[in-house]
């Protein structure tokens, strides 16, 4: 009987455990943005700031070290004419992430503007390495395949890496979009998501961006940084069959 009580009890606690988790993951995806065949569309609107506290609906962040510094790290402003977020980290990392479902097949371009303050003063490992992935500014593109399975792309701002590298780090790609310690100096950036996709998981077929975010980071280097991002969003551009690919290759 008293092993009938313990195993009823386990069963009962697991089924709460997965209500209690399946109620949570259910909620962090309320208010997913869907795009509705516009030729262009807005990902984040940096003139609308955001709730932080709590988390707006549809909007979550990701926090490591400096904590209680994160409503500081990232904000919406109005600067040089534009709306934009103003990205801040001193050695942590600051991200923020909006839900989507974005079908790459339709809208495969992701655009927007972005620069830099700082730049880091050197003594830094290589940025290909876990030790070294530290940039001022960087797009997260977390993407789900047609079977299912979790794929990472990052659109960063190198520091001493050429332009259109492409690297791994564990399962996440690294797509380098701008490089170099252009400080002050706003640029205009339009990546083919589908091109680099197709070079990292070529045998996935089309996929989904499920989740969107900015971030600058310097948890490693244990430096500060300084960037802004304005006017991020996606273009229609519908895949056509015959677009030609160049595989990536691991080192």
């Amino acid at each position: 009987m008293k092993r009938f009580c313990w195993f009823g009890t386990c069963a009962i606690a697991l089924l709460l455990l997965q209500t209690a988790c399946a109620t949570y993951f259910q909620h962090q995806r309320q208010n997913v943005l869907r795009p509705q065949n516009e030729p262009q569309f807005t990902l984040m609107d940096f003139s609308r700031p955001i709730r932080m506290n709590p988390m707006e609906a549809g909007w979550y962040q990701y926090k490591f070290n400096r904590e209680q510094r994160l409503q500081q790290e990232i904000t919406f402003i109005q600067q040089d004419g534009r709306a934009m977020a103003q990205i801040e980290s001193e050695a942590s990392i600051a991200r923020l992430f909006r839900e989507v479902d974005i079908d790459i097949g339709k809208y495969p371009l992701i655009a927007w503007s972005w620069k830099i303050q700082t730049t880091f003063d050197g003594n830094q490992q290589p940025e290909t390495t876990q030790g070294g992935d530290d940039h001022p500014a960087r797009i997260i593109l977390i993407m789900e395949s047609a079977t299912g399975d979790q794929r990472e792309l990052e659109l960063v701002w190198g520091n001493r890496l050429p332009i259109a590298e492409l690297f791994m780090i564990d399962t996440a790609a690294h797509y380098v979009v701008r490089s170099g310690v252009q400080v002050g100096q706003w640029f205009d950036e339009q990546i083919d998501i589908w091109q680099i996709y197709q070079r990292v998981w070529p045998d996935d077929g089309l996929a989904r961006i499920t989740d969107i975010g900015i971030a600058g980071d310097s948890d490693q280097s244990q430096q500060k940084t300084l960037a802004f991002i304005a006017n991020l969003r996606m273009i229609r551009q519908p895949i056509r069959s015959n677009r030609s690919i160049s595989r990536y290759r691991s080192p």
